[in-house]
């Protein structure tokens, strides 16, 4: 049985050492390949096609080699003869030289159209969605968002749920449950007062997937949304995702995907997902609730390999234990979702290690997608949100020059559709009146966070795309 990820791992090799110009590497994949049993493509073929033109020429270059040996040692007559032949021979050569220059370049060709294999973007789809999701383009810049698709995000808070409560039965003392809970709320709660949590408690992976996982979710979707609208989403896809938590950006462009796939006919995506991690306990349950819930509703059409790097971001990027093994001009795509501090030199070093990672391990034509809460963003340089776009524009440019990026576009995505946060009564009125309720997240807050009133689908973030 032919195993499709194989594969298509030893054609990435493959591709990688072409690229390299590892000609003995390249010839050892292709080797693998055709002994595996797969179907060339074409420019692997193209490349066996060269091998056996080169040693076509070897063979020609060993026999002239043998006739001007034997031509010396012949007479005057059988020198015509052979110098005739060798004419011949070198006409030959000079044939097979030309085809093989013409391989070459058809190899190169074919390297760099693989690389630009974009998902063009279905007209259906991008109705359908704006008309789920309710979205509306207040100005160039500002996208209000006031819905979601039903069917995917309640499965996924269903699930979500479930697994939370198997959690919870299984921890151990019960007797310490309610204020172990209460202690890891205590600490993520922090971001809402503008400060970074210290993710200290065991159960913190709990209380995130509680408050904040599924609308992170709901970003990431609407970002990869915006991506494919674009024409810019690969058909496959190298990402990293840097500070990954639990996974988010990942669960976004699944579930996005698997949306697309009912409105249009997709190429077989398969997505190489490295995620770049403090936090080993966020890591290890967001791959356990995706091979207990998600895993298991995959299609031929979207397959995933993960790698995942457990590294605190600052030691990584000073690389003091020697930890830095990314590897180079790999990614398709980085993605930073929410990872963005609120102290300055915090800030200031996690930028700077951005930027040597955007410039190392992104591939000279690849994007990067950011993610930030808008309050956030602002209050890190020191101004408050607004809803004049000249300062928005202003504020941007620093913001991406800090990384060494150049924009490609930006949204800001808002339930309100307003940038300006507005009163906290007026909002919770809205948000009654507007916005999806989290129906079966919120018995599960109330009884573990005591929560007196009801979570809803929000929000508030600045999705961002940029380029080297």
């Amino acid at each position: 049985m032919i195993n499709p990820l194989a594969n298509w791992w030893r054609s990435y090799q493959f591709r990688a050492a072409l690229k390299q110009g590892k000609q003995h590497l390249a010839k050892q994949q292709l080797q693998k390949i055709q002994s595996s049993g797969a179907r060339l493509s074409l420019l692997e073929q193209l490349f066996k096609d060269k091998l056996q033109s080169e040693a076509f020429l070897y063979d020609a270059r060993k026999i002239i080699k043998n006739l001007r040996i034997s031509r010396q040692q012949s007479t005057v007559d059988l020198e015509v003869e052979l110098g005739a032949k060798r004419d011949d021979v070198e006409q030959s050569l000079g044939s097979k030289q030309q085809e093989i220059a013409s391989l070459q370049k058809e190899i190169e060709k074919l390297s760099y159209q693989r690389e630009a294999q974009f998902i063009t973007p279905s007209q259906e789809l991008i109705d359908a969605i704006n008309s789920q999701f309710q979205l509306n383009a207040i100005d160039e810049n500002l996208l209000q968002c006031t819905g979601i698709d039903e069917q995917t995000f309640y499965e996924l808070e269903s699930n979500l749920v479930t697994y939370l409560e198997s959690e919870f039965e299984r921890y151990t003392p019960q007797s310490s449950l309610y204020s172990s809970i209460s202690a890891a709320y205590d600490d993520i709660n922090l971001l809402t007062k503008g400060k970074d949590p210290q993710y200290n408690s065991p159960l913190t992976p709990h209380v995130y997937f509680m408050l904040y996982f599924l609308e992170s979710v709901y970003s990431a979707y609407i970002g990869w949304f915006l991506v494919y609208q674009s024409g810019l989403l690969p058909t496959r896809m190298e990402l990293l995702d840097i500070a990954a938590g639990s996974g988010s950006v990942l669960y976004g462009l699944f579930y996005f995907l698997r949306t697309a796939t009912n409105f249009t006919p997709l190429p077989q995506n398969l997505i190489c997902y490295c995620s770049l991690e403090q936090e080993p306990w966020l890591q290890y349950h967001g791959r356990e609730f995706w091979q207990q819930y998600v895993e298991p509703t995959t299609t031929a059409t979207i397959n995933s390999y993960f790698r995942f790097n457990a590294a605190d971001l600052f030691i990584y990027g000073s690389n003091i234990d020697g930890s830095r093994n990314l590897p180079n001009k790999f990614f398709d795509f980085i993605t930073i979702s929410h990872c963005f501090f609120a102290d300055q030199g915090q800030r200031q070093e996690s930028h700077q290690i951005y930027r040597q990672i955007f410039h190392d391990n992104l591939k000279d034509n690849g994007y990067v997608l950011l993610i930030v809460q808008g309050r956030r963003l602002f209050k890190t340089y020191g101004h408050r949100l607004t809803e004049n776009p000249a300062e928005e524009q202003n504020l941007m440019r620093c913001f991406l020059d800090e990384l060494g990026l150049q924009l490609e576009w930006y949204k800001y995505l808002s339930s309100t559709g307003k940038r300006t946060p507005i009163q906290k009564t007026k909002f919770a009125k809205f948000a009654v009146q507007n916005l999806p309720l989290n129906i079966y997240m919120n018995p599960l807050i109330r009884q573990y966070l005591k929560r007196g009133f009801d979570s809803h689908y929000v929000l508030d973030d600045y999705v961002v795309l940029g380029k080297k």
